[in-house]
């Protein structure tokens, strides 16, 4: 008995391992179609796992893009990814090759191919992953290709990594700029860095960077040495962050600190960190669509960290909304044509467009330079009395603002409602009753010009609502041209009769004094002048619609007399009730004015008409056809077919 339950055991041990197996089998599928991800689109093959709902890349991927035709005719843009996913990271080899290639169409063959040459630009990247961070030697590469061969490398970057981390010495290069530096075993920046040109062997700037922190920097020109101190190394604190853009950010306000007239940006440094961050991140945009990565250059640097307190942060909080306020409130002010030809005429709508320019020009811009700061993050890497002492040099703009009457004379503006802010010191409790000081004005200034704001708004919205009008009455007008046809009267005059409609419903809109009743009826007008249009278009397909039914209701039939195949009009009572009754009867409610409301119960009488009809086609309707016999009223003809009444036929 021993025995047998032991083996019972293993039994059930195997065939539970044998249905988890399964079901891990089960969750496991094969995708091959159309992907996009991070910006491309093309076709991809890889397998996937499901797992509590989401789709997670497993095992091999290759994804890809490219157009013969595209190339031949003007350019293609192609692409092409492979590589291996474990459990949704990228892991092992990964290759990365797109660009955009044009041809001059000349074209040779080489043994049994046609071969076509190509030039344009090419991107090549790759290198090894471990749980979706670069690990080992990773290589980005961009190429112009002229006639298929490689004329000239317009940008390499060679780094190496350990798990995310850079390591060692690195390289990064453009057509005319190469950087070289190092970084310390847990990747901070250190050392030298050093730029060089081609047309020279030393370097034209230097970086100097101890343990990630950037001391100074040197820029060598041939009127001599320029060195800028960058971070101050005896700060209280420091902390540490990527080497990203909002890094060359905080750089370059410290740079220009000192030199005002220096554009960092101009800085080859600058912008090669800068091109590298921007390649590195649009692969890791396509890793980040798929599954799980951290594919950055993960370049490590200190910089001295000036806390928020949670006073200040509240504070910086009110800053920010109350500068959107302000600027959305500036923007409908200044950007209204409507309110810049009333302030032309009107002294008191000139003033208050005169205050809200100066409250744009000395409060907002400035206040919009700070707040960016905060927006970015990078507010705790800067001194915040030397941030605002560059910003508002000569403290904080007067409470009190003065214009001038065009006479030699000013008038003041003064919101005396508002609390007082001190122009010294410039910190950010003051800077914070300084903007909420600039919201209230605004929102003063727009309530002093809201009915004029309101008027101006209306005007807008009639000038755009009569601008449709116009155009939508052409394309009606154009329509019914189009469908006119000298053989049916009934049709011409029913096209008519919608034109008259139109005429109408025009009139009555153009004799309304301008109120939101009449905007409010515009706006049912353009709807209907649409709906007109599709009436016409019902109308114009009438010929065609009739072709089709005497179509369908024929029968072929074997002739023994004249040995031949011949066509026989069948249930003629319905087709003879359709055509000489039904149709003539709506076509002359549509040839009369009618109401908007009914335009689109009559196009949808018509749809059904024709539906209808062709369905009694196939249809038993020997009773049907009995009580048509001497049927003449068409409203009795529509309920013997069972096609709904509109509200319009109900009238009559």
């Amino acid at each position: 008995m021993k025995y047998f339950n032991h083996g019972v055991t293993q039994i059930l041990l195997g065939i539970l391992f044998f249905l988890c197996s399964m079901a891990g089998v089960a969750q496991t599928q094969l995708f091959s179609g159309e992907l996009s991800a991070g910006g491309f689109t093309g076709t991809a093959e890889y397998r996937f796992r499901v797992i509590e709902g989401d789709s997670i890349p497993e095992g091999s991927f290759l994804m890809y893009k490219s157009n013969l035709n595209a190339l031949l005719k003007e350019k293609d843009s192609f692409f092409s990814f492979s590589g291996t996913f474990n459990e949704g990271y990228p892991e092992g080899f990964w290759k990365f090759q797109f660009g955009e290639f044009s041809s001059n169409q000349a074209s040779q063959v080489v043994g049994y191919q046609y071969r076509v040459n190509a030039s344009g630009i090419q991107h090549d990247a790759f290198g090894n992953l471990s749980r979706g961070k670069p690990d080992g030697d990773w290589s980005y590469k961009i190429s112009k290709i002229e006639n298929s061969e490689v004329a000239q490398e317009l940008f390499s970057s060679k780094i190496s990594f350990d798990r995310g981390i850079p390591q060692k010495s690195f390289q990064i290069e453009n057509d005319s700029t190469t950087l070289v530096g190092r970084f310390l075993r847990d990747g901070f920046a250190h050392d030298i860095w050093e730029v060089y040109s081609d047309v020279s062997s030393d370097p034209s700037e230097i970086w100097y960077f101890t343990n990630g922190l950037l001391e100074k920097i040197e820029k060598i020109t041939p009127s001599g040495n320029l060195v800028l101190e960058v971070f101050d190394t005896s700060a209280q604190s420091y902390k540490s962050k990527a080497l990203d853009e909002s890094y060359l950010k905080i750089v370059k306000w410290y740079i220009q600190k000192q030199q005002a007239e220096l554009d960092p940006e101009s800085m080859r440094m600058y912008r090669l960190l800068r091109q590298n961050s921007k390649y590195y991140q649009s692969i890791n945009n396509f890793f980040n669509d798929l599954g799980k990565s951290q594919f950055m250059p993960g370049f490590k640097v200190r910089l001295p960290f000036y806390p928020l307190d949670s006073l200040e942060n509240t504070q910086l909080s009110a800053i920010t909304e109350a500068y959107r306020s302000s600027t959305k409130m500036s923007e409908e002010l200044l950007k209204n044509p409507q309110l810049e030809l009333l302030a032309r005429s009107n002294g008191e709508a000139s003033f208050y467009l005169a205050i809200a320019k100066q409250l744009q020009d000395d409060f907002l811009v400035p206040l919009g330079v700070f707040n960016a700061f905060y927006d970015q993050q990078i507010i705790e890497f800067l001194p915040r009395n030397a941030l605002t002492s560059q910003i508002w040099a000569n403290g904080l703009p007067e409470k009190q603002i003065q214009v001038s009457t065009g006479t030699g004379s000013f008038t003041s503006w003064d919101l005396q409602s508002s609390p007082d802010y001190a122009r010294q010191p410039v910190d950010v409790a003051n800077i914070q009753k300084m903007a909420e000081y600039a919201a209230k004005s605004f929102d003063s200034i727009s309530n002093g010009l809201s009915e004029w704001v309101k008027k101006a708004q209306k005007q807008q919205q009639f000038l755009k609502l009569d601008e449709q009008l116009v155009q939508q009455t052409q394309i009606l007008e154009n329509t019914v041209d189009t469908l006119r046809t000298a053989s049916r009267l009934d049709i011409n005059n029913a096209l008519n009769g919608i034109l008259e409609t139109k005429e109408i419903v025009l009139k009555r809109y153009s004799e309304m004094p301008e109120s939101d009743e009449k905007l409010e009826y515009g706006q049912e007008t353009l709807i209907c002048l649409k709906n007109l249009v599709e009436l016409a278009l019902a109308v114009g397909k009438l010929p065609e619609q009739e072709l089709t039914i005497k179509e369908a209701y024929q029968d072929s039939f074997w002739n023994p007399f004249t040995a031949t195949i011949m066509d026989e009009d069948i249930k003629k009572r319905i087709t003879s009730a359709h055509k000489d009754v039904v149709i003539p009867y709506v076509l002359e409610l549509v040839a009369a004015p009618m109401e908007c409301k009914d335009v689109t119960s009559m196009t949808n009488l018509l749809g059904a008409i024709q539906k209808r009809i062709l369905e009694l086609r196939d249809e038993s309707t020997k009773k049907l056809e009995r009580k048509l016999r001497k049927e003449q009223d068409p409203q009795i003809i529509l309920e013997l077919l069972g096609i709904p009444s509109n509200t319009k036929t109900a009238e009559q």
